[in-house]
Formats: structure tokens, C-alpha cells, sequence
């Protein structure tokens, strides 16, 4: 994946076959659209908990660009039969999530990622499933 700055948005983490964590570094519209180029391949396996960490995106109102990618991001893997949550989102972005029905888990754990059996052996910006 090709970014528009130094800094890579998306990180992606394959925890194990059934588990996927999109870490977003960029709070503006390039982070937008790195998670939703990041996130297709993923959803293409039934079953896949794609865990969208949003610990670093910061915005003190709720974007539109953000709200539709992500409740969009949702309704592409429902479709799929595949799991979203969107974890550590900022209150404004949480509340409106919340409203619209989708999965938010605000009580961030850092070692939830250990727990699924995650190795930091090799997380790849924008990866792409084995």
C-alpha cells in the first residue's frame, strides 16, 4: 500500500484465521481511505472478526467521512458474514456508531491482543490475507 504521507495510516495484524486488527494512525480522510482499502480483502473470508482500531483517530465533532466509511465498512462485511467492532473510537464518532447499531467496544485492553494469540512477528501496513 502506497501512502500520500511519511506515516503509514492503517496497520494491519493478523491475530489468528479468524481474527484481523486494522490499526488506524490517521485521522484525516487518508486514513479514511486506507482503511477502506486495507479492509475488502479480509472481508472476503466468511467468519473473519475484523477488530478497526481507532485508539489514535482524534476529531472533537463527528466526520462524515469517518461515519460513512465506517457504518459502510459494516454493512460490506454483515453482507460478507463477517464480524466489525470498532474499538477505542473517540466519543464523537462512538455515540453516532452506537445509534446506527454498530459493534463498539470503548473498554480498550491492550492485552486483548495477546490474548488472541498475537505476535508482533510481522504487522504490515495494508496487508494482505494468506
Amino acid at each position: 500500500m502506497t501512502t500520500e504521507s511519511s506515516e503509514v495510516p492503517t496497520t494491519t495484524v493478523r491475530l489468528d484465521e479468524h481474527a484481523v486488527v486494522l490499526r488506524v494512525h490517521d485521522s484525516t480522510w487518508r486514513g479514511v481511505r486506507a482503511l477502506l482499502r486495507a479492509a475488502p480483502p479480509w472481508t472476503e473470508h466468511p467468519g473473519i472478526l475484523l477488530r478497526v482500531d481507532l485508539q489514535e483517530v482524534s476529531m472533537p465533532a463527528a466526520s462524515a467521512f469517518w461515519l460513512a466509511a465506517l457504518a459502510s465498512l459494516a454493512r460490506i462485511a454483515r453482507a460478507r458474514r463477517c464480524r466489525v467492532v470498532f474499538v477505542g473510537p473517540p466519543r464523537a464518532l462512538a455515540e453516532p456508531l452506537l445509534r446506527m447499531g454498530l459493534e463498539v467496544d470503548q473498554e480498550v485492553d491492550q492485552n486483548v491482543y495477546e490474548s488472541l494469540g498475537h505476535r508482533l512477528r510481522g504487522s504490515t501496513a495494508g496487508g494482505v490475507p494468506n
